[in-house]
């Protein structure tokens, strides 16, 4: 009797998480590319979760905080792939889109989200990444190219509340906004260069060589 109700209840928590959503009503600019100009639209952009849990995004920046030159060397190449559900360091791209034109080096777009998948759950943060050059290949796939831009903002402002996940069946407006866009981020050039294969394999290998020297 009392396995019969374990697996009842199992089951009524599996159907009751099935078809878990969010909705998210995101607005995202003012992006820049590396000459200061605002991207435009078509320009390629993911949304990462920090699915391990550290408040670290790929890059190495922290919250409340943007991409340095060092962190983009550390996490990106030019013409590196991107996938829907791949890993980013420890953490999850859990959404692939482009600039839709809602204004210069802004996007505004209203994304269904499933709870538990691609990183997705309640209370957990995600960090805003932009690439200017590059484009959209799919929904499930996009190459970069020499730039990349990302901030992770968890400030409520204009409107707007921090990026993290809501919960199960919220809809909830939320992003991040520069100075030019009606927020208070800085009108900052977040956008960083991306290394070229070989050089960030040359910078491996220099690394490598530190550490030799030192043991």
């Amino acid at each position: 009797m009392k396995s019969e109700l374990l697996l009842a209840a199992l089951a009524a928590s599996l159907i009751g998480s099935a078809g878990a959503t969010i909705t998210l009503n995101t607005q995202f600019g003012t992006a820049f590319d590396s000459s200061g100009n605002p991207v435009p639209a078509g320009t390629l952009y993911a949304l990462v979760a920090d699915t391990d849990n550290n408040n670290v995004f790929a890059g190495g920046f922290g919250l409340n905080s943007s991409l340095t030159a060092g962190g983009a060397a550390s996490a990106f190449t030019s013409g590196q792939t991107l996938l829907l559900g791949g890993l980013l360091g420890g953490d999850t791209i859990f959404y692939l889109g482009a600039f839709d034109g809602a204004g210069e080096g802004i996007t505004a777009e209203t994304i269904q989200l499933a709870l538990g998948v691609n990183g997705v759950a309640p209370a957990r943060r995600f960090a805003f990444y932009w690439f200017p050059g590059a484009t959209l290949g799919s929904a499930n796939s996009a190459t970069i190219g020499t730039q990349v831009g990302g901030i992770h903002t968890g400030v409520a402002e204009g409107g707007l509340e921090g990026m993290v996940f809501p919960s199960d069946g919220s809809l909830v407006p939320i992003g991040a906004a520069t100075s030019a866009a009606g927020g208070t981020i800085p009108d900052s050039r977040f956008t960083v260069p991306v290394p070229e294969p070989s050089t960030a394999f040359l910078s491996l290998l220099g690394a490598l060589g530190l550490i030799r020297r030192r043991r």
